[in-house]
């Protein structure tokens, strides 16, 4: 009897041994659920939303366990899809409220994943290293540009990017369209061709010429201002070759008009040229005086009505704005030029751009 009894103790023993590792067990397995935790608003983006397309790729997530992350894998669901083995990240675009990232337009832009992160991919996983502990509740996202996704899924429907760390999991689901041009705005647009000339004054008087000295004009700015590529081009002519007195039915000559460099008068001869000079632009390409017109005073070139060369784009390949060119017109006299108070010439600039 004892013998018996004794056995049925044991008995009993083992049996509560086995009750509590099984309570053990069950408790650990508690334990381990509640301490994964589950990452919420969770946001996948793609550039290209095409079957079999290649995409950047943006991922966002709100942690929820503070905890360093360990390696985060980013799992890209669906037939056909595969990453690039060396994704490229984009540290800035999700950042600030203005981010990519605008959780549920509540004003708060996601945080850029602490620490270095660093991204390989292998399949259909990036996996990113380096970064340090999340914060729980905090927003987090990271980029990854050019063609962080190298295939997507073949087929149009509903896919998803499980996004995972040691402590945390979650799942971002993204469209994928049949192809073709679903998710694209053709946009165009067209720029006009322009070209502006404006003359500071229509009037440039010399007044009394006189044997003494050469007599100068206080000058005309001629404004131009293109879009043409190669830039502006500005000519001069004259109406009368000279300055032409009808009372006393004499011209004061111009001096050889359309020469390949610049000439010069003196007070002991009878002549009429023009000068000019370049003053300023607001932006785009300068201009440059032609050689022949390059001076002032006494120095500069004779006009005739055939268009001369006064000025052109600096860098002969850039549009300009607003240049200012400022022409003036020289005379000399003898001692024997006819008196009259009608000397008077018309001087036309004109211009173009070659677009």
């Amino acid at each position: 009897m004892s013998i018996k009894h004794k056995y049925r103790i044991r008995e009993k023993s083992i049996v509560v041994i086995y009750v509590f590792a099984l309570m053990v067990a069950m408790l650990s397995s508690s334990i381990a659920k509640v301490s994964a935790g589950a990452l919420t608003n969770m946001w996948a983006i793609e550039t290209n939303m095409d079957a079999s397309g290649s995409s950047q790729l943006w991922v966002a997530f709100q942690a929820a366990t503070t905890a360093a992350p360990g390696t985060i894998t980013i799992t890209m669901n669906g037939t056909g899809a595969a990453v690039n083995a060396s994704p490229t990240i984009d540290a800035t675009h999700c950042q600030g409220a203005s981010g990519v990232f605008n959780f549920l337009n509540s004003g708060a832009g996601a945080t850029y994943l602490p620490g270095s992160p660093a991204a390989t991919g292998a399949s259909n996983v990036i996996s990113i290293t380096g970064a340090t502990s999340l914060t729980a509740t905090t927003k987090y996202c990271i980029g990854f540009t050019g063609s962080a996704i190298t295939t997507n899924p073949s087929a149009a429907g509903i896919y998803s990017f499980v996004i995972a760390d040691t402590s945390d999991t979650g799942t971002a689901y993204y469209p994928i369209l049949a192809g073709g041009t679903n998710e694209q705005i053709a946009v165009s647009a067209s720029v006009s061709s322009t070209f502006t000339l404006t003359l500071s004054g229509t009037t440039d008087t010399l007044g009394t010429l006189s044997t003494a000295s050469v007599i100068s004009s206080a000058g005309v700015n001629a404004t131009v201002s293109t879009n043409a590529a190669y830039g502006p081009q500005l000519f001069i002519y004259d109406s009368q070759t000279g300055l032409h007195s009808t009372n006393a039915a004499h011209i004061i000559a111009s001096k050889n008009p359309n020469n390949t460099s610049a000439q010069t008068i003196s007070t002991t001869t009878e002549n009429y040229i023009a000068n000019a000079t370049y003053t300023s632009n607001t932006s785009g390409d300068t201009m440059t005086v032609a050689a022949p017109f390059a001076g002032t005073g006494a120095t500069g070139d004779g006009l005739s009505p055939y268009p001369a060369e006064l000025a052109y784009a600096t860098a002969t390949a850039a549009p300009t704005n607003a240049a200012i060119v400022n022409i003036k017109e020289s005379a000399t006299i003898t001692n024997i030029t006819p008196e009259a108070s009608d000397y008077s010439d018309t001087v036309y600039i004109v211009g173009t751009g070659t677009f």
